[in-house]
């Protein structure tokens, strides 16, 4: 990789991130922490996710494919 593609790279990602702060405000630098029933759904979500697959379905990517 060329010093003038990493440079055109940097650039770029820089004119994205200032887009995005223009088009939604100021960016929260941290995620707000997750409450106990948050936490406890997608742990939920997850598990029924392995089980699934475990079981050999996979309704998402059979539909995608």
């Amino acid at each position: 990789m060329s010093a003038t593609t990493t440079l055109s790279s940097i650039l770029y990602a820089q004119r994205r991130l200032a887009n995005e702060i223009e088009l939604f405000g100021s960016l929260p630098r941290t995620q707000q922490p997750l409450t106990p029933e948050q936490k406890r759904r997608r742990d939920d979500a997850w598990q029924r996710r392995m089980a699934r697959e475990l079981a050999g379905e996979d309704p998402i990517n059979e539909l995608a494919a």
